[in-house]
């Protein structure tokens, strides 16, 4: 048989507080309740991570895009002009053909 302390035993003599304790236990079930539902809401749980890759690719992208821009930057202007020769003779050379 189950024994019940004293505190329990108080609140059951007192209408109040047996409400009281009522309500939390309500309370206490429906976020159980919010819980459970959101765990078996698989078409949210899988919207939630593809938005969440979504947003993985795209700070991947932004900085690739900076890493890329500031690599660009410290390229030496002479190397460029040669390449930019070289292209030339090339897209010239095909045009006689």
């Amino acid at each position: 048989m189950s024994k019940t302390p004293k505190t329990e035993t108080a609140a059951a003599d007192d209408p109040e507080a047996l409400r009281k304790d009522i309500a939390d236990k309500r309370r206490e079930l429906g976020d159980t309740a919010a819980e459970l539902a959101a765990k078996a809401d698989v078409k949210s749980q899988v919207k939630e991570k593809v938005d969440e890759r979504k947003d993985a690719v795209r700070d991947a992208g932004q900085q690739a895009q900076e890493t890329v821009t500031a690599q660009a930057s410290r390229l030496d202007p002479r190397l460029l002009g040669v390449v930019a020769v070289i292209v030339l003779l090339l897209v010239l050379r095909r045009r006689r053909r």
